[in-house]
């Protein structure tokens, strides 16, 4: 099973940006409301099996009362000693969603799957849940599936400058600190590494890991002050 410390550690910046939203709102709705989240990423080789039983996995720290169907379903299969299909996991998820009022969910990143056939079989478990669901995905895949997902679209393009924006912002924040640092004394490096992230992401927001950055950034200012 997909752990929840996976999930957290993997989700892309419209999933935080969409709990950080739903934290400041969730006064106002109910106590019954689960919220759930997969960001599909094209190195995890992601099932539809693998999804379902990682949004199972987080309505467990979301819903006390799915403690014991979810045990139930653990304890056949490990008695069976099999894995459970999409289609075991997609029952096991609306059992728990009919102890809620409503049950949000985001899968960012559908594209990433690797098969068409895993991503058939995801979508036809998510359309039988009674939930909310938001799918973020490249165009190509959401025109593939369509007529068996019927939804409202709505297109979404990063343009360059709003990824040389994100970069700048990201560099100054107080939590890149020590990278802000080094950048300080050359005006040029900064501009540098956002022109090149744009190159590559091709439109694509990406999060770099900064203490990898900073890392080889002090490398070479230790080579060039020894020089």
């Amino acid at each position: 099973m997909i752990s929840l410390d996976t999930f957290f550690l993997y989700r892309s910046l419209a999933i935080d940006r969409l709990q950080s939203t739903a934290g400041s709102a969730r006064g106002l709705l109910s106590a019954k409301t689960a919220r759930i989240f997969a960001y599909c990423r094209y190195s995890d080789r992601l099932t539809a099996a693998d999804v379902l039983r990682g949004l199972v996995l987080q309505l467990l720290h979301q819903v006390p009362e799915a403690l014991s169907p979810v045990k139930a379903f653990y304890e056949t299969h490990t008695l069976r000693n099999t894995k459970p299909l999409s289609s075991e996991a997609g029952s096991l998820l609306r059992t728990i969603a009919s102890l809620l009022d409503r049950m949000q969910i985001v899968i960012d990143g559908l594209d990433e799957i690797h098969e068409d056939g895993e991503t058939q079989d995801l979508l036809d478990e998510l359309r039988r849940l009674p939930a909310q669901i938001l799918v973020l995905s490249r165009p190509q895949t959401v025109d593939l599936f369509k007529s068996q997902f019927p939804a409202t679209t709505l297109s979404i393009q990063a343009r360059n400058e709003d990824v040389v924006t994100f970069v700048y912002s990201c560099l100054k924040d107080g939590a890149y600190r020590r990278l802000s640092c080094l950048l300080e004394a050359d005006g040029k490096l900064i501009g540098a590494i956002a022109d090149t992230i744009r190159e590559r992401s091709q439109g694509m927001y990406v999060s770099t890991p900064s203490n990898s950055l900073t890392s080889r950034l002090q490398s070479t200012e230790s080579r060039t002050g020894s020089s």
